[in-house]
């Protein structure tokens, strides 16, 4: 099996708050995925009323390794954690090429709790398989119950990959998509001033509203000349 490693270069972590920490307080308390972590005051810069906390405290609690450029000034962030976890839902399709399957930790999730959606792109053929595609190769949408669909973008300059025999990629749902889904539900327009305030007054800013919602995923890529496309999909709830 092949895991993709994935490499991101930042500077800091921003977060937005209006109510920064208690008065006479000596720590300030951090929910990751509502797993409360304990940072010394000490540690925290406050600059008109914004909270920048140390990069590596957020990315080691997530599992991650963090690297450091001196002489370029960057910062190296590599995660290729996927959490000990078993599907209770799942749906495939494949073709003569791959096999690509939907998988989700729960059918029923509550609001706030982390949705547990992944993916996986299995190489089906007994020898080296080349293709073209966007970046990235599997990508998700989700629909609601009033049958509005919103769906990931993915890059329309094509990459080269190989698969050998077995090869198999992994795709964790981003969060990202469900803050998208609050901006475009919502018409929102300014979205930088919408942010800061959603962000500011929102504990889970990238949870689902209460609902049932039909999450899908793709794969397309061409094979020389012939474009194919893989879609599956599942429903789940939030409750």
């Amino acid at each position: 099996m092949k895991f993709k490693k994935m490499s991101i270069i930042m500077m800091a972590v921003l977060l937005f708050s209006s109510s920064v920490y208690a008065a006479g307080g000596k720590s300030f308390s951090i929910f990751i995925n509502d797993n409360k972590k304990e940072l010394p005051m000490e540690q925290l810069m406050v600059v008109k009323n914004r909270v920048f906390v140390p990069l590596r405290f957020i990315s080691e609690n997530m599992g991650a390794v963090v690297g450091f450029d001196g002489k370029q000034k960057n910062v190296f962030i590599t995660s290729n954690k996927i959490d000990r976890v078993r599907s209770s839902l799942h749906s495939k399709t494949n073709n003569t090429d791959f096999e690509l399957k939907l998988l989700s930790n729960k059918t029923t999730y509550k609001y706030g709790e982390p949705i547990m959606i992944w993916s996986t792109l299995k190489s089906l053929t007994n020898q080296r398989l080349s293709i073209k595609h966007g970046t990235p190769l599997i990508t998700y949408y989700l629909e609601d119950a009033d049958g509005f669909k919103l769906s990931e973008m993915k890059t329309s300059m094509a990459v080269n990959s190989e698969f050998n025999p077995g090869d198999e990629e992994i795709q964790v749902i981003p969060q990202h998509l469900f803050l998208e889904y609050h901006l475009h539900k919502n018409n929102i327009t300014e979205v930088d001033k919408y942010l800061e305030e959603y962000m500011s007054s929102t504990t889970h800013p990238a949870a689902l509203p209460k609902g049932k919602y039909t999450i899908g995923v793709s794969a397309d890529y061409f094979i020389e000349q012939d474009r194919v496309e893989l879609s599956t999909e599942v429903e789940i709830v939030v409750e």
